[in-house]
């Protein structure tokens, strides 16, 4: 049914869905369909309910029309729902898909799909692909505010040089203003985000099935 409609109104209806089943269905629509849905998605900073009712009735006559029943709603989320969706699809080449459409909407996917804390889920290998990636300065300024698990899994991975460089550069910064530590944490996360595009680094997947 939503791949014969416009894609705003899949947006919308997705965007009130849990993300499990909003990916399920997702996965059901055309590569082309699906990456300007998820785009819209991240684009629903907010639903008037002018635009819920017009769907709704949308919505109705084609469920009355099919004989299925209407589904429970929830208020969306825009770029948090399409971030959520995405992850649950795993699909590298959907965000490339959104950034050739849209540069903005891929970056608040982005920054909602992947925060600095979640280097912790980054397997053993990918830290240190990452830091081989990365400058010691900027990662010495992003962890003035890092968390105990990202510190950790970080000197983990570094060389006993690298990170006394590290630690050394960190210690000669001294008081830095936040702002300058969230620009390196987020040129740090840019990396990341090439990396995984690219699959050159994984996430660890606490659900996945061991083999």
């Amino acid at each position: 049914m939503l791949g014969d409609g416009h894609p705003q109104l899949a947006a919308v209806l997705l965007a009130h869905l849990d993300p499990v089943m909003a990916a399920d269905i997702l996965r059901e629509l055309s590569v082309d369909t699906r990456g300007e849905v998820v785009r819209r998605i991240a684009n629903l900073d907010r639903v008037t309910s002018d635009s819920v009712a017009r769907v709704s009735a949308v919505l109705d006559q084609e469920i009355a029309r099919r004989e299925l029943r209407p589904g429970h709603s929830a208020t969306p989320r825009g770029a948090e729902s399409a971030a959520a969706i995405v992850n649950q699809l795993g699909d590298v080449e959907l965000l490339r898909d959104i950034e050739a459409r849209d540069d903005e909407a891929a970056e608040r996917i982005r920054q909602k799909m992947f925060r600095f804390d979640d280097l912790a889920r980054l397997d053993a290998r990918s830290m240190q692909r990452l830091m081989a990636a990365v400058d010691t300065r900027e990662v010495a300024l992003a962890l003035k505010s890092a968390s105990p698990e990202v510190e950790h899994r970080i000197f983990t991975n570094l060389s006993k040089r690298d990170g006394a460089l590290v630690t050394e550069e960190r210690e000669a910064l001294g008081p830095t203003p936040r702002r300058e530590v969230e620009e390196a944490q987020r040129r740090i996360l840019d990396a990341v985000h090439d990396l995984l595009v690219d699959e050159e680094i994984h996430l660890d997947d606490p659900g996945g099935e061991l083999v």
